[in-house]
C-alpha cells in the first residue's frame, strides 16, 4: 500500500515518540520513497554524518567487494577459498567462496562467534578453526568467522588490505566518505554515538568494544545515516550507480535454492513474495536494521546506541507492514519453557577442577562460600553458576542438557562489572557437568550465546594433544553420543507478509 508524504512525516515524528517511551539515548532514521525521495529523521544530538556501528550490516558490504572482484576475473564464486588462503579446515572440508558468504556450509552456527570478547584475535580464531565439529551435511548455519576470511582472500588476490579495497572501489565510488572500517578512523571520529547498554534497569554509556571491529569483514563498518543512504540507492539501483555488474548484483541478493530461511550473501529474504531484502545488525552499544524493495525503490535503514533493544527491527517492520498484508513479525522471537528447579545437587566439591576446550583453552571451576564459580583464565572473566530454575528462551537445548545429567546444570551470571565495561554476555548461557560412574565429573557441556552456538569442554590433559576428543562427541551413558551443537539466534532474518 503506498504511503503519502503526510503518512511519512508521520512516522518520523512516531520513530521520535519511541524513541523517548523506550528510552533509547539516541538513534538515525532514512527512508527512501517515491513520495518524499529521502526522509531523515534523528535523536537530539545526532545529525545525518553521526556514525554508528553496525554490526552485521557490514555483511553485505563484504559480499559487495567479492562481487566486484568476480567481474575483474580475479576469483569465482565457486572457487574453493583454499585457492587463496592457507587455512586448516577441519577434516579437510572443502569451502567455496559461494558456500562461506550464503552460509551454506558444513559449520556449525555461529562457531567462534564473538569469543574475541574473552581476549582471543580474528587470527587465533581462525587457527581455532580446525577443532570445530562439522555438520553431517550442508545447511543454513549463519556465521560470522568464516565471513571474516574475505579479508584474506582480498588480500591474497589484490596485494591490498581488505579496508583499503573497500574504501577504494565500493565506499568512494558511493561517495560513502563518513563510513569507517577499523577502529583507528572511528575513535578519532569526533561526531560519533556513544554505546549503551541497559543493566538493572538503568542505562549507562560504556567503552568502545573493539570486538566487533577486530573481526573485520562480517562486523566492521560504522557508518552514518547519510552513508547508509547512499547505500540503500546502490542496492536499489537508484541514480545508476553500477559498481557492479546486474549479473552480480542479481547473485548477492538471491537466496541458495536450499537455504532455509532464505538467505543470498548478507541479506535476508523473509517476504512471501521475495522482494523485501534486510538484515539486523548487533554490536555491543548499537543495534542496526535495514530493509529494501528493490521493485518498488523504497528502502528505510534505522540505527541506535543501545543494546539488548528491538527499537530498530520494530520500526522497520512497523514501516513495511504498510506494504504487507501480515500481522508484523518479531525478529528476536523466545522459545518459552517453565523448567522445574532441580531438588538433588552433588556437593559443591565435587563440580571444583580445570577444564580444557582448544578453542577457550583454561576453565576453572571453583568454590567460593556456598556457590560456585567459572573463571576462563584468557581474559580472567569471571561468573556465579546456580541451579537452573526457569529458563525462558534456548528450551531445546536445556532439556538436552538436563537428560544428558538431571542433578548438574546450571545457569551462568556473568558478573556485572564486566557488562559496566562494555563486554555483553546474555541471560540464557548453561554449563552442564558430565559425571563418570565414579561420581568424578569428566567434562562440561558449556552452552554460552556469549561464546559460541555449544561448546564441549573436557578436563585438562597433561598433554593438550588427548584433548582433540572435543572434535567427535563425546561420549556418556555407554554408547549414547552427546549432539552439541545447537541454533543461536542472535541474527535472524526481518519476516514480511505478501506485499501487496
Amino acid at each position: 500500500m503506498p504511503l503519502t508524504r503526510a503518512e511519512l512525516h508521520a512516522f518520523c515524528s512516531y520513530a521520535q515518540k519511541i524513541q523517548a517511551e523506550r528510552s533509547i539515548p539516541n538513534f538515525v532514521l532514512s527512508i527512501i520513497h517515491p513520495a518524499e525521495n529521502i526522509l531523515f529523521a534523528n535523536g537530539p544530538s545526532t545529525d545525518t554524518n553521526t556514525l554508528f556501528a553496525v554490526g552485521s550490516l557490514s555483511k553485505a558490504f563484504a559480499a559487495t567487494v567479492i562481487a566486484h572482484l568476480v567481474d575483474k576475473n580475479r576469483i569465482n564464486w565457486n572457487d574453493s577459498i583454499c585457492q587463496f588462503i592457507d587455512i586448516k579446515l577441519p577434516e579437510n572440508v572443502d569451502l567455496t567462496i559461494r558456500q562461506m558468504l550464503s552460509h551454506m556450509n558444513r559449520f556449525p552456527e555461529h562457531a567462534l562467534t564473538e569469543a574475541s570478547e574473552f581476549g582471543f584475535s580474528r587470527t587465533e580464531l581462525i587457527k581455532k578453526l580446525r577443532y570445530v565439529k562439522l555438520n553431517k551435511e550442508i545447511k543454513f548455519s549463519y556465521q560470522n568467522i568464516l565471513f571474516s576470511l574475505v579479508a584474506d582472500i582480498v588480500e591474497s588476490v589484490t596485494g591490498q588490505t581488505y579496508q583499503d579495497y573497500l574504501r577504494e572501489h565500493i565506499l568512494k565510488p558511493l561517495g560513502m566518505l563518513t563510513t569507517t572500517v577499523c577502529e583507528k578512523e572511528y575513535l578519532e571520529n569526533g561526531n560519533k554515538a556513544s554505546p549503551h547498554i541497559k543493566h538493572d534497569d538503568l542505562i549507562a554509556n560504556i567503552p568502545y568494544s573493539p570486538y566487533w571491529n577486530e573481526m573485520g569483514p562480517p562486523s566492521c563498518i560504522a557508518t552514518s545515516i547519510s552513508d547508509l543512504t547512499r547505500w540503500m540507492k546502490f542496492h536499489l539501483q537508484i541514480d545508476n550507480t553500477f559498481l557492479i555488474s546486474k549479473k552480480s548484483l542479481e547473485v548477492v541478493h538471491t537466496p541458495d535454492a536450499d537455504a532455509k530461511p532464505p538467505y543470498a550473501m548478507g541479506w535476508w529474504k523473509a517476504d512471501e513474495q521475495g522482494l523485501v531484502l534486510s538484515h539486523t545488525g548487533s554490536v555491543t552499544g548499537f543495534e542496526s536494521a535495514i530493509a529494501i524493495i528493490p521493485s518498488c525503490k523504497i528502502g528505510i535503514a534505522v540505527s541506535c546506541n543501545l543494546s539488548g533493544n528491538s527499537f530498530p527491527y520494530d520500526l522497520v517492520n512497523h514501516f513495511m507492514q504498510r506494504f504487507l498484508n501480515e500481522k508484523t513479525f518479531s525478529c528476536k522471537n523466545a522459545l518459552q519453557l517453565q523448567m522445574p528447579l532441580l531438588k538433588t545437587m552433588r556437593p559443591l566439591t565435587n563440580y571444583i577442577g580445570d577444564f580444557y576446550h582448544p578453542i577457550l583453552e583454561n576453565i576453572k571451576i571453583i568454590r567460593k562460600q556456598d556457590s560456585l564459580q567459572l573463571e576462563i583464565s584468557k581474559k580472567k572473566t569471571i561468573a556465579t553458576l546456580s541451579p537452573i530454575s526457569v529458563l525462558a528462551s534456548h528450551a531445546k537445548i536445556t532439556q538436552q542438557l538436563l537428560q544428558l545429567s538431571q542433578y548438574q546444570c546450571f545457569k551462568i551470571s556473568w558478573q556485572s562489572g564486566m557488562k559496566a565495561a562494555g563486554i555483553v554476555y546474555y541471560d540464557n548461557d548453561i554449563i552442564s557437568f558430565v559425571e563418570n560412574e565414579k561420581g568424578v565429573m569428566d567434562a562440561i557441556l558449556f552452552y554460552a550465546e556469549s561464546i559460541d552456538a555449544s561448546l564441549l569442554i573436557c578436563k585438562r590433559a597433561v598433554n593438550s594433544n588427548d584433548l582433540l576428543v572435543t572434535q567427535s562427541l563425546f561420549k556418556v551413558n555407554k554408547n549414547e553420543r552427546v549432539a552439541t551443537h545447537a541454533h543461536k539466534q542472535i541474527q535472524q532474518p526481518i519476516s514480511f507478509g505478501a506485499v501487496k
